[in-house]
């Protein structure tokens, strides 16, 4: 499980993941695995092209066992060898990112790195297109869609501002609507017309709250949550700026 926050305001995008890692197959999950796992990991990556700034999150199954395949690397190299001003809008340029992403994973089946599960994962972009604000979501699922054929979907989000998404604990994010008073000091309550920086608090403290005690004592798959937070912005003028940047660059994902 991973915790992200998202959130859309006037003023820009921003964005929030923990950094904990984790093998998600408990059977398989031995010494050996559970020593490489780490609290340090990056989930936000930057897009900086030619009329083109997003932030990208990825959640999910991103590694196998051995690291063979790293979905992250993976998305990564595809990133650099497209274009993106080359497309007429966001939502044609990640769905042709993920058809190579669809392509690259159905070769590492027949490689042989994965399994005939395979990965399923989230990757939420967000930012401005050509000036233009988006949030596209791409979708892949561990078996092919028996009517398309394809292991993703690709889903466009219509946004106006105050516009959210987190993953992780659903009741958590439940009991802050609620303002339940253990979770109260993590997350206020978010006006969207204020500044961008107030928006980064707010998705941060979403993020602490799902990583805090008092979570596991309400929600004990908070167990999976956890590590070095990491925030970014993305606005017009500035572009992706890292609020609370990752302690790892780069690096295997899970």
């Amino acid at each position: 499980m991973t915790a992200t926050a998202t959130l859309y305001t006037p003023f820009g995008f921003a964005v929030a993941a923990d950094g904990f890692q984790r093998w998600g197959h408990e059977p398989t999950r031995d010494r050996s695995v559970i020593e490489d796992e780490s609290g340090s990991i990056r989930k936000i990556f930057e897009i900086k092209q030619e009329h083109v700034t997003l932030a990208y999150l990825l959640r999910g199954d991103i590694a196998n066992r051995d690291r063979s395949f790293d979905l992250s690397w993976e998305l990564g190299s595809l990133i650099a060898s497209i274009g993106a001003a080359a497309f007429a809008d966001c939502h044609q340029f990640v769905q042709a990112l993920a058809k190579k992403l669809e392509d690259t994973i159905l070769i590492a089946q027949a490689d042989h790195r994965l399994d005939d599960d395979l990965p399923a994962s989230e990757i939420t972009f967000v930012g401005y297109f050509k000036d233009h604000p988006c949030w596209i979501d791409a979708s892949f699922f561990r078996s092919r869609n028996p009517r398309t054929g394809s292991v993703f979907a690709v889903v466009p989000i219509n946004i106006n501002p105050g516009f959210c998404f987190v993953s992780g604990s659903l009741l958590i994010r439940d009991l802050i609507q609620q303002n339940d008073h253990r979770f109260a000091p993590y997350c206020l309550r978010f006006d969207p017309t204020r500044s961008l920086e107030d928006a980064a608090g707010f998705v941060n403290g979403y993020i602490e709250a799902c990583c805090s005690r008092a979570a596991l004592f309400v929600d004990p798959e908070c167990e999976g949550l956890g590590g070095h937070i990491h925030v970014a912005t993305v606005a017009p003028e500035n572009g992706f700026q890292w609020v609370v940047p990752p302690l790892e660059i780069t690096g295997p994902l899970k």
